[in-house]
């Protein structure tokens, strides 16, 4: 009896096998044939690239190579890296793709806030500290940061340059500029040497002095004691704001 059932079982796993074999076989030939059709039809061939408008700095040429292409090829990674370097004015800069033959850039742009000097280098920064370029002249439009302890070799655009000193710089920088006590105003120079005595000078000459504690509370001081206009700005020479009240010093 064990002899008649193995005899009728070979029939049954050979034709099972023959049948995976040929579904398998199948399921590859069309596998093979979707993936040529993806790499070769025109249809996943890319016609457009679009760059986000408030982009503007960012050159389309430097995308052209990727027009005519498969979607499915492109390394988006690679293509980002490349822009990010290049572009250090970009933030959150991402590449992607819009099926079924487009590829679109997007990011944050990063705007200059302040530059740094060290030794004869001048490197303009945003808010968080990036070297947007380096190596260029100083711009009478943006606060001047002297007396940071920092290797010039370090300024790489694209790159976050840090320090206790230039991030205390920064801070000032923003409080300053976003109270709107002290618009009339602008910072020209700042020297963060000793944090705990910081001079910044601001437009019209005047110079502040305070350190690098509560600068939040104390740029409010420093909007409410100008924008009082009980001060005869002729006759001051500096406001020291490191104490409980403002000192005010004379020329």
């Amino acid at each position: 009896m064990a002899r008649k059932k193995n005899s009728k079982t070979r029939p049954f796993i050979i034709k099972f096998i023959l049948i995976t074999f040929l579904v398998a076989g199948i399921g590859f030939s069309i596998s093979c044939g979707v993936i040529y059709l993806f790499e070769n039809t025109k249809y996943f061939k890319i016609q457009s690239i679009t760059i986000d408008p408030s982009l503007q700095f960012i050159n389309k040429r430097d995308l052209r190579n990727l027009k005519g292409k498969n979607i499915f090829e492109i390394d988006l990674k690679a293509i980002q890296r490349r822009l990010s370097y290049k572009y250090p004015q970009a933030s959150e800069l991402k590449v992607m793709k819009r099926f079924p033959n487009r590829i679109a850039v997007v990011a944050k742009q990063r705007h200059p806030l302040a530059q740094v000097q060290i030794k004869d280098r001048i490197a303009t920064l945003d808010e968080e500290g990036v070297v947007l370029s380096s190596g260029g002249q100083a711009r009478k439009d943006l606060p001047l940061i002297v007396g940071v302890r920092g290797d010039s070799r370090k300024l790489v655009r694209g790159l976050p340059f840090k320090g206790a000193d230039i991030q205390t710089a920064l801070k000032i920088t923003n409080l300053f500029q976003a109270n709107k006590s002290l618009s009339s105003y602008s910072i020209d120079r700042i020297n963060v040497e000793n944090l705990s005595k910081i001079y910044f000078t601001l437009s019209n000459d005047l110079e502040v002095i305070l350190d690098r504690n509560n600068t939040s509370q104390r740029i409010k001081v420093l909007g409410v004691v100008l924008s009082q206009g009980k001060l005869d700005m002729k006759h001051v020479k500096y406001i020291d704001l490191r104490f409980k009240e403002p000192i005010i010093g004379k020329k």
